[in-house]
């Protein structure tokens, strides 16, 4: 692995980070995110679900954002997004595109939300 690159890990499950063939299991959401910030070659890391590990993830100081994409569209579905806490103010972000976007007859519009609690993982 160069050192020249920089990673960006998916959280699915909180506790194990795959590296190529090296797989590293924690016992909390906690030391799989500091584990991962305190490596050099991470550099972002994106937590994508299910909803209970959306809710536990959305709920720590280290969170720092929210990048959600809200179907503008009614579906029969059983389980939805946690809700966003107070903590969450809606912000800006000039890499996300705004207003409503369309894809195959969906409409879609993105939204982003920043903790106002947050706290660098690399500060504490």
């Amino acid at each position: 692995m160069s050192d020249s690159v920089l990673y960006h890990y998916n959280l699915k499950l909180w506790y194990i980070r795959s590296l190529g063939e090296e797989v590293i299991v924690h016992t909390s959401l906690e030391d799989a995110i500091k584990d991962l910030h305190n490596r050099q070659d991470v550099e972002t890391v994106w937590v994508i679900g299910g909803s209970s590990v959306y809710d536990e993830m959305m709920k720590s100081s280290y969170c720092h954002r929210l990048y959600i994409t809200n179907i503008l569209k009614d579906y029969n579905c059983d389980t939805f997004f946690p809700e966003i806490g107070s903590q969450y103010k809606s912000v800006s972000d000039p890499t996300v595109p705004s207003g409503i976007q369309e894809e195959n007859g969906i409409q879609f519009q993105y939204k982003v939300y920043e903790n106002t609690e947050y706290v660098s993982i690399k500060n504490s």
